[in-house]
């Protein structure tokens, strides 16, 4: 977000509406606090992510309650600050008293599959690509079916930069539908591809041959 926003403006507009997983979290507990009679006031709601990026997306103002407008997500710590701060205070994980829990409060300890996607990359747009199969073929996505996806995530995981590639999310349907998605992973792969499909200029969008999906 930040790179479209800074470099390539033109193409905001492009960028997905919905709120990244940590931004949705953060709405899940603030909702999920409010129902046990949790005031804001008294808890915060702090993230541990590997991206520096992401401490400037908790102060977004498009980001806040549209309520209260505060915060749903306080503080981004990264993993490493996280590291720093544990070793400063002189934590030892190892010899603290009691017994660790191996599961998280519900109902967050229930996922789904797609969601389990969304660490590795293509994730997303398999997850996309999984609710596109549900919407059209009025069927679920389950471990029993969820090989008409090898082809798909064949693709998805490949390293860098995928162009041009067709995929039908309803291999075994009676009707076909194709989609023209692109997987890109790191930043000089992402203005490649923008160099390539012609985007970069703001006067001269091509007018056809967009992607359906990208994910970068």
């Amino acid at each position: 977000v930040n790179l479209v926003e800074n470099k390539f403006p033109h193409l905001r507009n492009h960028l997905s509406k919905c709120k990244s997983p940590m931004m949705m979290l953060g709405s899940m507990i603030r909702l999920w606090m409010e129902e046990k009679g949790v005031e804001r006031d008294k808890y915060m709601v702090i993230a541990m992510m590997p991206c520096v990026a992401k401490k400037e997306e908790v102060n977004r103002p498009e980001l806040r309650d549209p309520a209260t407008r505060k915060k749903d997500v306080d503080y981004s710590l990264t993993v490493r600050e996280m590291s720093q701060l544990i070793r400063a205070r002189g934590i030892d994980w190892m010899a603290l008293p009691g017994k660790f829990k191996t599961t998280y409060d519900e109902p967050f300890a229930t996922s789904s599959g797609s969601g389990a996607l969304f660490g590795v990359s293509g994730g997303v747009t398999e997850a996309a690509l999984r609710v596109a199969y549900t919407y059209l073929t009025k069927e679920d996505v389950t471990r029993e079916n969820a090989d008409i996806f090898d082809e798909v995530r064949t693709v998805l995981r490949r390293p860098g930069l995928v162009l041009g590639t067709q995929v039908d999310v309803t291999p075994k349907a009676r009707f076909h539908r194709n989609l023209d998605i692109a997987v890109i992973s790191g930043t000089r792969n992402i203005q490649q591809y923008l160099q390539e499909a012609k985007l970069l200029d703001p006067e001269n969008m091509p007018t056809s041959g967009m992607k359906h999906f990208i994910e970068c």
